[in-house]
C-alpha cells in the first residue's frame, strides 16, 4: 500500500504563508560495498496549516495520489515543536541499482558513481552523485500547481538545505553541492613488537611483528601484501586471518642485512656500517668483555601504510648474569605488552626515530671459595695444594681448556664440576731447602743461620697470589699451614690485612699444629720460624757414651777373666808336692818360677825334661804343709818379671850362660821331712 507523505505539498504552503518556505534536505549513507540509501526530508510548522485549503489532510490526500509508484512516504508530528517531519528513502544495493531506481521512480537516469580500488596496500574509495535534485520533489510541485491547493506559485514555497554524504557511518561530505568523496585507505598498522636476544656466544635473533588493520584488508589481494613486505626481505610470513607481518632472523648477519635494506630503501639514503654490533672477548678462560650497540630506524618500513599507533613495542634480551656497569636502552614509555621475563629489557619507541642500545661489560667467574693449604713434613719437605671453586658466568670453561691454561704452571691439576661449580685444584710437593716460584707462589725453605748443634732452625717463607691464578684481586682467601707436632712453630707473621670479624685459628689435631687466616686482598704473606731438635748430635753424643760404657765394660770383663784364671793357677799350684831335689841333667836345668797369683805367691815350677824326672810329692793333709814361699818384694817381682820374658826353652846351656836370670834355688833339708813326717804320723 502506498504512503504518500504530503509534507513536501505542506511545507511549500506553510512557507508561502509564512513567508519563510521549507528547507529541504538529502541525506546519502554509503556503505563500503557501495551500497546505501538516499534519504529526503522536510520539516514544517503545524501554524501554517491555515494557508492550506483543507489544511493538511488536503494535502495528503492530494500528494498521495500523485506520487511516483514505489516511493515510500512517512510523516512524524513533533507535538513539542509543533513541527511535523517528512520523508522517504531510497534504498540501492550499488551506483547502477540507485541510477535505475531514480530512473524508475522520477523518469530521468540517476547520475551516481561508485569506485573502490587497491594499489598494493593502498585502498581507494570515490563517491558522487550528479544527479540533479529537483527531481527529487518535481514531482509533488507540479501536483499543487495544478490542484490550486495553495495560492502561491510551488517554486515560492521551499528552499534548499545541506546535502550530506555519511561513509561507512561516518561523516565525510555535507554543503549545497552535490555530494561526493574520494577516500584513500592505506593498510593500518595497530601495533609492531620487535624481539632482539643476544647472548654471551656471539648469537643473535630478532623477530620484528607487525598487526595490521584487519578490515583495511578487505579486497586486498594477499600477493599484494607479501610483495610488498618481500622489498626488505625474502624471508616474511603473513597470516591472513590474524592480519600479521612477522619477520624472523637467526644471525647477527641476516638482521643488519635486513635493517639495512630497510634505512636504504627511500632512496636518499646509503648506510654501510652494520646497524648492530655484536662482540665477546676472552680476556682469559676466567673472563670476556661483553660489548652490544644497536642504532637503527624502522620508520622506512611503515612509509606507505597508515600507523594507527606511533610507536614500537621493543623487547630485549640479553644475559641477565653479567654485572652491567653501564647501558643505555631507548624507552619513551612502557610497552602496549607485557613480554616474557627473559626480556629483561621492555619499552617502547617512537615507530619513525632512532632507536639505540647499548652495553657493556667486563665479566669474570664469581670465586665462591680459595682454599690455600701448606702442610710441612718432619723432614722439612712440604706440599702445597691450592683449590678454588667458581660459577662460570657465562665463561666457557672445561677441564681441556683449564689444561691448557695453566700447563705452564708446574703443578698437578685436578678439574671437577658440582652442579653449577667448577672446582679446580693444583698440587705441589716441595724439598728442604727448595725454592719453588710460579704465577700464584713464591716458596722459601731454607735452614736459619741461628741453628746450632743441639737445634735446628728453619724458616718458610710463602707469598700467594690470587690474581696468578685467576682475574681478581679482591676475593676472601682461606689460608692454612699445617705443621707436625714433632716441630715447634717459635714464629708466624701473616698479612696485617686478615678479613674483618675473622679471627687467626689456631687448632692442634691428627698430629698437625694448624693455623688458619682469611683475607680479602687475593694475597696472602706468611713467615714462618720452626725449631727442630738435632736427632744427629744426640745420636753422635748417645753413641760416644756407649763406646765409653761398652769400653769400661770389656776392660772390667778382661780384668775379671784373668783374676779368675790366676786363681785356677794357684789352685792347681797347691796341689803339687814340692821337689827335695832337683837333679840337674845336661839337657834341662830347672827353674823356679813364681806364678802371679792374687797374693803374689810365688810357687816352684820344674820345667819339663827328655827323661822323667821323680820328683818329691807332698800329700795334703789337714795342718798347713810348709812350701818354698818368696816374699813378694821388689826383688822377687824383678825376678818373676825376668824370668817371664825369657821364654826360651830352659838348657843347660842357656842355664850357664844366663847372667840377667836371677834362679832361686830352695832346699828342703831331710831332717826336717822326716821331722815332719814324724809329727804327722807318730
Amino acid at each position: 500500500m502506498k504512503k504518500i507523505q504530503l509534507f513536501l505539498v505542506s511545507l511549500f504552503c506553510m512557507l508561502v504563508l509564512s513567508a519563510c518556505g521549507a528547507e529541504i534536505t538529502t541525506t546519502t549513507n554509503l556503505n563500503k560495498d557501495g551500497s546505501g540509501e538516499l534519504i529526503v526530508t522536510a520539516v514544517a510548522s503545524s501554524s501554517d496549516e491555515k494557508y492550506l485549503n483543507g489544511g493538511y489532510e488536503a494535502l495528503n490526500q492530494l500528494l498521495l495520489e500523485k506520487a511516483p509508484e514505489g516511493l515510500e512516504l512517512s510523516v512524524v508530528y513533533d507535538e513539542t515543536n509543533s513541527n511535523y517531519t517528512y520523508s522517504y528513502k531510497i534504498g540501492f544495493q550499488d551506483a547502477n541499482d540507485y541510477n535505475n531506481k531514480i530512473a524508475a521512480l522520477f523518469g530521468t537516469q540517476g547520475l551516481a558513481e561508485f569506485s573502490d580500488t587497491t594499489d598494493n596496500l593502498t585502498h581507494t574509495t570515490k563517491y558522487q552523485d550528479l544527479t540533479d535534485k529537483a527531481l527529487f520533489i518535481d514531482w509533488a510541485l507540479n501536483a499543487i500547481d495544478e490542484s490550486g491547493i495553495c495560492s502561491y506559485a510551488s517554486s515560492e514555497i521551499y528552499s534548499w538545505g545541506y546535502r550530506y554524504l555519511n561513509y561507512n557511518g561516518e561523516e565525510v561530505n555535507y554543503g549545497y553541492k552535490d555530494p561526493s568523496m574520494k577516500k584513500t585507505t592505506t593498510v593500518g598498522v595497530l601495533k609492531v613488537k620487535c624481539f632482539s636476544e643476544y647472548d654471551i656466544y656471539s648469537d643473535a635473533t630478532k623477530t620484528i611483528e607487525i598487526y595490521l588493520n584487519t578490515s583495511d584488508l578487505v579486497g586486498i589481494e594477499e600477493e599484494d601484501i607479501l610483495s610488498y613486505f618481500r622489498k626488505f626481505d625474502q624471508d616474511v610470513e603473513y597470516n591472513a586471518t590474524a592480519g600479521t607481518i612477522i619477520y624472523r632472523f637467526d644471525s647477527l648477519e641476516k638482521i643488519n642485512q635486513f635493517l639495512l635494506s630497510v634505512m636504504n630503501s627511500d632512496g636518499e639514503t646509503n648506510i654501510t656500517e652494520s646497524p648492530v654490533k655484536l662482540s665477546i672477548t676472552d680476556s682469559s678462560i676466567f673472563s670476556f668483555t661483553f660489548e652490544l650497540e644497536e642504532y637503527y630506524n624502522l620508520g622506512n618500513l611503515f612509509k606507505t601504510l597508515r600507523m594507527d599507533t606511533d610507536y614500537i613495542d621493543v623487547y630485549l634480551s640479553i644475559p641477565e648474569d653479567l654485572a652491567y656497569g653501564w647501558y643505555h636502552f631507548t624507552s619513551y614509555k612502557d610497552a602496549s605488552e607485557v613480554a616474557d621475563a627473559k626480556y629483561n629489557f621492555q619499552g617502547a619507541c617512537y615507530y619513525d626515530s632512532s632507536f639505540n642500545s647499548s652495553f657493556k661489560v667486563n665479566q669474570s667467574v664469581t670465586v665462591k671459595n680459595i682454599d690455600v693449604k701448606c702442610i710441612l713434613e718432619n723432614d722439612m719437605s712440604g706440599k702445597l695444594t691450592t683449590e678454588f671453586s667458581f660459577l662460570p658466568n657465562g665463561c666457557n670453561i672445561d677441564e681441556a681448556k683449564c689444561k691448557e691454561f695453566y700447563k705452564d704452571l708446574g703443578q698437578e691439576l685436578t678439574y671437577r664440576e658440582q652442579g653449577d661449580t667448577v672446582v679446580v685444584a693444583f698440587t705441589k710437593n716441595f724439598h728442604k731447602g727448595e725454592s719453588y716460584i710460579d704465577k700464584s707462589n713464591v716458596i722459601q725453605l731454607k735452614e736459619s743461620s741461628l741453628s746450632n748443634r743441639k737445634t735446628k732452625i728453619y724458616t718458610l717463607d710463602h707469598v700467594f697470589m690470587l690474581s696468578g691464578l685467576v682475574p681478581m684481586k679482591d676475593c676472601e682467601v682461606n689460608y692454612k699451614i699445617m705443621v707436625p707436632d714433632s716441630l715447634k712453630v717459635t714464629f708466624l707473621h701473616s698479612n696485617d690485612d686478615i678479613l674483618t670479624g675473622k679471627k687467626i685459628e689456631k687448632i692442634q689435631k691428627n698430629g698437625y699444629y694448624t693455623e688458619s687466616l682469611s683475607t680479602y686482598r687475593g694475597t696472602v704473606s706468611v713467615s714462618v720460624a720452626i725449631e727442630k731438635t738435632n736427632v744427629l748430635y744426640y745420636v753422635i753424643v748417645i753413641a760416644i757414651v756407649v763406646a765409653a760404657v761398652a769400653g769400661v765394660a770389656i776392660t772390667t770383663v778382661i780384668i775379671i777373666k784373668n783374676k779368675k784364671g790366676l786363681k785356677r793357677e794357684a789352685a792347681t799350684t797347691s796341689d803339687t808336692a814340692p821337689t827335695n831335689e832337683v837333679a840337674p841333667t845336661d839337657e834341662a836345668t830347672p827353674t823356679n818360677e813364681v806364678a802371679p797369683t792374687d797374693e803374689a805367691t810365688p810357687t816352684n815350677e820344674v820345667a819339663p825334661t827328655d827323661e822323667a824326672t821323680p820328683t818329691n810329692e807332698v800329700a795334703p793333709t789337714d795342718e798347713a804343709t810348709p812350701t818354698n814361699e818368696v816374699s813378694p818384694t821388689h826383688e822377687a817381682t824383678t825376678m818373676n818379671e825376668t824370668a817371664t820374658s825369657n821364654e826360651a826353652a830352659p838348657t843347660k846351656e842357656a842355664a850357664v850362660t844366663s847372667d840377667t836370670a836371677t834362679t832361686y834355688e830352695t832346699v828342703i833339708p831331710n831332717e826336717t821331712v822326716a821331722a815332719k813326717d814324724t809329727a804327722n804320723n807318730p
